[in-house]
This record gives structure tokens, C-alpha cells and sequence, in this order.
């Protein structure tokens, strides 16, 4: 039996004698999800079952189109390409996904950043890397928090002061300034003449000794 008459009898049995696919399932041997799949297939466009009843695609490629935005489409380049079940499965799913591909995952270090952001600003931050650069989207749900957003943007990041070092505070304390310290000049060496000089003058003033013996 052809796909779709197999499909039709299947539409009869529950239509004129009122089953159920699990009623159909348990008496002709067959799965459930199979009753099911193949009931469906009435449903494709009338180009593909044409396709179908020739023989130019299977119930296989027929099933793969089920929910398929353009099946008519696909059919014809599941035939032109002579594409498997497989193939056909893999080209259906990206028309019922719009072609778009899953985002993949972020790792922890962008999850972490995107929350520490968020927590600053208090609006949900997304960040999505692009080669070496990227993209950082917020999120806001009302015009104040958007007013809020480009005044705390516009407002001039504040100087921060250079911290001081532990040394530098102790120097500070103790009245001095550390690394700017100015010295007296150190007084230029006597030579040896002028130190005999200042001997010898030192030795005229003193007064003479007291002979030994004599009263003080």
C-alpha cells in the first residue's frame, strides 16, 4: 500500500468508525507516533503528495516535510539534489528554524561580566564577543531608565587621588616629606695647615700650667 492511501485508510478508520490512533496502534501492530505521522501526511500540499504517489520522494522525505514553512520548495530540491531521508530531515529543520543558527553558549567570564555590569547599572547588559571586539546591548523597560542611563553616562568619571604608600604616610607623620628630603651642603674639608693653625691658636690662649707643688 501506497503512503498516502495507507494515510487515507488509517483518516477512514477513525473518521466512519470512530478510533482512536491508539485504537488503530493496538490492533494493527503499529506505533502510535507511526498512525499519527502518517495521517499527517494529508496534510502536505497537493504538489508534494503528487511528488509522493510518482515515487519521487518516500514517506520518509514526505514525514521530514511535515511543518515545513515552504515544503513545496523543499520537496523539489530534496529531488533535484537527490537528497536521503537524513539530508532531507537536516534541510527541513533549518526552514522551521527561519535558517537561524544557535547562539553558542557563553563562558563563565562573559556570564560573570554581563552580571557585574547589570548590577552597576541596574538594567539587563548582554555582551556578545565578534572576533576581537563585540557588542554590549542594554536593555531598559521605560524612558526614566533610559534618562537615567545617559545622565550617569554623561556625568565626568571622578579623579581618582594616586593612594599613598604606607612609608609616604609614615613620613608624613613625622613631619617630613618622603623622597623630597633637602640636605645642608656638608662643609668643604680643612686641609692640614689650617687645622695646625687652629691647634696652635688653641694652645696660646689656654694659661700656662701650675708647677708641681706649687698652691692652686
Amino acid at each position: 500500500m501506497a503512503p498516502l492511501e495507507e494515510a487515507d485508510a488509517y483518516r477512514r478508520l477513525m473518521d466512519e468508525f470512530g478510533n482512536t490512533q491508539e485504537d488503530l496502534a493496538r490492533a494493527l501492530g503499529k506505533s502510535r507516533s507511526h498512525i499519527a505521522n502518517t495521517v499527517r501526511l494529508l496534510e502536505l500540499p497537493e504538489s508534494v503528495k503528487n511528488l509522493v504517489e510518482e515515487g519521487k520522494l518516500s514517506a520518509g522525505h514526505a514525514r521530514a516535510l511535515l511543518g515545513a514553512k515552504d515544503a513545496e520548495k523543499l520537496a523539489r530540491q530534496i529531488v533535484a539534489r537527490g537528497l536521503n531521508v537524513r539530508q532531507a530531515e537536516v534541510l527541513a529543520r533549518g526552514d522551521k528554524d527561519g535558517g537561524k543558527r544557535k547562539a553558542p553558549a557563553k563562558d563563565a567570564d562573559t556570564r560573570a561580566l554581563e552580571a557585574e555590569v547589570s548590577n552597576l547599572l541596574g538594567l539587563k547588559v548582554t555582551i556578545n564577543h565578534r572576533g576581537a571586539g563585540g557588542v554590549v546591548m542594554i536593555g531598559y523597560h521605560t524612558l526614566e531608565q533610559l534618562d537615567d542611563l545617559l545622565r550617569r553616562l554623561s556625568q565626568p568619571a571622578p579623579v581618582e587621588r594616586p593612594r599613598r604608600t604606607g612609608v609616604e604616610a609614615l613620613a608624613e607623620s613625622r613631619g617630613t616629606r618622603f623622597g623630597n628630603e633637602t640636605k645642608s651642603p656638608a662643609a668643604p674639608a680643612k686641609s692640614d695647615a689650617e687645622s695646625n693653625a687652629e691647634s696652635g691658636a688653641a694652645s696660646d690662649t689656654a694659661p700656662p700650667a701650675a708647677p708641681p707643688g706649687a698652691p692652686e
